[in-house]
């Protein structure tokens, strides 16, 4: 029998159906949502997000990337605890060992180990990675740059430090409280003046290589307040061991970010610690319900396998499950105003139909393909499932993939900043003739890439020729970057692959590039073409890398770089862009013929790693093969075309390069051939972010 929404329900709706004059209060008393009048443009790109538990926060961070108003000044002559975190000079460090402060200037720059006075300092590196671990990221990757995951929109903050507290519980009677956290972090406490706690100022974040933390509330009088702990920056707005308590707790924050989706998936977390069924799923109805009437499109995810669970913990999750399903098809004892949101249920995929104790596949992980890594969180295969899971449902909301192949690149996709402020900082646009040139403009000319350094107008014919010194081209002065043709691969003799031990190359790398094993001892061939026009009959060039290993170890590790490590002139930036400018790098890709693949990475690291898109840790090969893999229930989308984009992040001014590469791992410990890929790069791309 089909179940509709309550009377009261049908009821609201009859009564706003002809309030035309207020539309946005006629769309909240029809349970759509007080902003839901607005209509995301088909052609645009969605933002999503993630509010819940750890499965939702795992394995991504953004630390600040410029310092924080909430981290502290460094202070001349100052007690430092250990873990402490301050700003100094535009950098921000931990104190790795207690002390007083010196009385100089402090700990500058981004050296390790600085000393001062009886405190040894380390700094905080801008860091921000989107990994295969995260359902988040396959889901933007299988769009195809329909569904954006901006790490920015969620909660930043210092790796393994508080980012933020919320009142779960505001208490009683509270006088003069006092909050302490433990690992260097300290924190302030706020009242209402009528004994309720309204909020908790971070200080100074700390430093918990456990990424966790416990509080303790003292106060002659209070009692009866609870606070949830955001620790780490995650990018998103999950907590891990969040329950769904802190989750509602958090909702402002959510409701105020400029996202247009949001995954609500927790509950575990209350089932492990036995909270009352009714409360967890009053606290996701909040959830829904608050985020809808605020106008955000809302995908629930209910509660997913796990082990370890009692057999009444087992009982609850089934029961949450339920409810979250029931929510989703309005029946009337779960939503009963009908409200309208969107389901991604991935716990038909990973459970093991064959365990009597409801395990998720592969137990506890360890096994290849495993769905966890630890018998409750995602591998990166169970994060694949969950990502098209999440995908699917916000297929509603996203603009339709073209059928045909979109190519926004060329050299005329280059980076200009007045006619391309978007473009590929890898790329420079074709010179022209008599044109003014002001320096750290680039142009490209025959094959070759140049950086403007000192400006005039160009000459009227030829342009700049050659590699090295000065080249002067009229009342213009270059210097020679490198090889052009970065938008589209262009054959040649410029290209290496370095030498491996039982390799057999085959083939050519394009015009600067190239092929490095940086670990492993598998034997076997590596196919490397450029195809012109590609294999599908589309106009342009695009690299071919076609691996086949064995006979070697589980952590094989390669690396195509696009560039080797520049300095940022070299992209056209200048001193003005450090810290300020927003960088990302981007790379189509499309992948085939998989078999132990481990890892397949999008990096544009500075020196210390800064900006990665990661789909595997490489962590062995044991559990965590990818999409492709013998055995999977569901193919890659797309025909393997996925658009990979590292999170934008600011120039670190502490850095001066920066290199863009793609990383492929194999568990090559098999034998001849039993480590596959096909991998072909359509285009590489560096380009400033947020550029209107």
């Amino acid at each position: 029998m089909p179940s509709f929404p309550s009377l009261i329900g049908l009821l609201k709706r009859s009564a706003n159906l002809s309030d035309l004059s207020n539309p946005a209060a006629a769309r909240q008393s029809l349970g759509l949502g007080s902003l839901a009048t607005q209509n995301f443009p088909r052609s645009s790109a969605i933002t999503i997000t993630a509010l819940g538990d750890s499965i939702s926060a795992q394995s991504t961070y953004a630390p600040v990337n410029v310092p924080s108003a909430s981290i502290p000044q460094w202070k001349a002559s100052n007690p430092y605890p250990l873990n402490f975190v301050v700003q100094n000079g535009g950098y921000s460090f931990q104190a790795s060992a207690a002390g007083t402060s010196g009385t100089g200037t402090g700990p500058i720059g981004n050296a390790y180990n600085q000393t001062d006075g009886g405190v040894t300092w380390q700094p905080l590196l801008p860091n921000i990675n989107k990994s295969g671990t995260c359902y988040l990221f396959w889901a933007e990757a299988f769009s195809n740059g329909r569904l954006v995951w901006d790490l920015s929109a969620g909660r930043g903050g210092t790796w393994l430090g508080i980012s933020m507290v919320y009142v779960v519980t505001a208490g009683q009677n509270y006088s003069s409280p006092t909050i302490t956290f433990g690992a260097g972090a300290t924190g302030t406490v706020q009242t209402d003046g009528a004994g309720h706690i309204t909020g908790v100022t971070v200080q100074s974040p700390g430093y918990n290589s456990a990424g966790s933390y416990n509080y303790v509330l003292s106060d002659p009088t209070g009692s009866g307040a609870v606070l949830s702990i955001a620790a780490s920056g995650t990018g998103v707005f999950a907590t891990s061991g969040c329950h769904t308590a802190g989750m509602a707790a958090s909702l402002p924050d959510v409701v105020a970010s400029p996202v247009d989706i949001v995954v609500v998936h927790g509950g575990i977390n209350d089932i492990l610690n036995n909270v009352p069924y009714a409360t967890t799923v009053a606290n996701l109805r909040t959830c829904y319900e608050t985020l809808l009437n605020a106008g955000k499109k809302v995908i629930a995810a209910p509660p997913t396998p796990s082990t370890g669970l009692t057999m009444a913990q087992t009982a609850t999750l089934f029961r949450v499950q339920r409810f979250v399903m029931q929510y989703v098809r309005k029946e009337a004892q779960a939503n009963p105003l009908g409200y309208n949101i969107a389901l991604a249920d991935w716990s038909s995929y990973y459970t093991d139909g064959t365990n009597a104790l409801n395990y998720p596949v592969g137990g506890t992980g360890g096994t290849a393909g495993a769905m966890t890594q630890d018998g409750r969180h995602p591998s990166p295969r169970g994060a694949w499932y969950a990502g098209q899971a999440v995908l699917q449902a916000a297929q509603a909301w996203l603009p339709t993939e073209p059928v045909y192949g979109y190519r926004p690149y060329s050299s005329y996709d280059a980076y200009d900043p007045v006619l391309n402020p978007g473009g590929n900082c890898l790329e420079g646009l074709p010179w022209a003739a008599s044109t003014a040139y002001a320096p750290g403009q680039l142009c490209n000319a025959a094959g070759y890439v140049y950086l403007c350094t000192a400006g005039g107008i160009s000459a009227a014919s030829s342009g700049p020729a050659g590699t090295s010194g000065s080249i002067a081209d009229g009342g213009v002065t270059w210097k020679f970057i490198n090889n052009a043709r970065r938008s589209v691969f262009a054959s040649g003799s410029g290209g290496y692959s370095n030498p491996a031990t039982g390799i057999t190359f085959s083939g050519g790398i394009a015009n600067g590039y190239t092929l490095y094993r940086i670990g492993g001892s598998a034997s076997g061939t590596v196919g490397q073409s450029i195809e012109s026009p590609w294999s599908n009959g589309q106009a342009g060039q695009r690299q071919v890398l076609a691996f086949s290993l064995g006979s070697g170890n589980a952590s094989e590790l390669w690396d195509f770089f696009a560039m080797a490590t520049s300095p940022y002139a070299n992209q056209g930036f200048t001193a003005a862009d450090l810290a300020t400018a927003l960088v990302y790098g981007e790379m189509e890709i499309e992948v085939t013929n998989i078999a132990n693949v481990t890892q397949l990475n999008l990096q544009a690291p500075t020196a210390d790693g800064s900006m990665l898109c990661t789909t595997g840790p490489n962590s062995g090969g044991v559990g965590w093969h990818l999409p492709g893999s013998a055995g999977e229930m569901l193919p890659w989308p797309n025909g393997g075309k996925l658009l990979l984009r590292t999170q934008p992040m600011p120039l670190a001014p502490s850095l001066a390069s920066m290199t863009l590469l793609l990383q492929v791992g194999f568990d090559a410990s098999g034998a001849a051939g039993t480590a596959t890929a096909t991998i072909k790069i359509n285009y590489v791309a560096l380009r400033r972010a947020y550029v209107s």
